[in-house]
């Protein structure tokens, strides 16, 4: 893929993520009724499996420019609250869905270091 494509192709992910983390607790918040249509476990396990795959994309093309690390353990730390918000969700723990805030709160912060990293990159060390 040409590297402008895949230049817009990373942004424009990172961008979708980011609008879901902001405007899901919002519709929620407004649309109750909505929230009753996530209750199906498949759904919300491939939802999980797809924004792990495409984020893990964004991060790795990110350090492959920048090879600050501490961005990928961020991201793996913020994936890890998404699991533990998906397990305590499974076995009805109360308050659950402080993780998954927690976890995308985490998970937006790596996404902006790792942009923010990106076009601080000189482009004669893009590989």
């Amino acid at each position: 893929m040409p590297k402008k494509k895949s230049q817009l192709l990373l942004s424009t992910l990172s961008f979708t993520c980011v609008i879901h983390c902001i405007m899901t607790p919002i519709l929620m918040l407004f649309f109750p009724l909505l929230g009753e249509s996530f209750e199906n476990a498949l759904l919300e396990l491939s939802l999980l499996f797809i924004s792990i795959f495409f984020g893990s994309y964004i991060i790795h093309s990110g350090y492959c420019k920048h090879k600050k690390k501490h961005i990928t353990v961020l991201f793996i730390l913020g994936v890890s609250f998404w699991i533990l918000h998906a397990a305590f969700e499974h076995f009805d723990v109360k308050n659950s869905i402080y993780y998954l805030i927690t976890g995308s709160l985490i998970v937006m912060m790596s996404y902006y270091i790792n942009h923010k990293h990106i076009n601080c990159c000189p482009d004669h060390h893009n590989h």
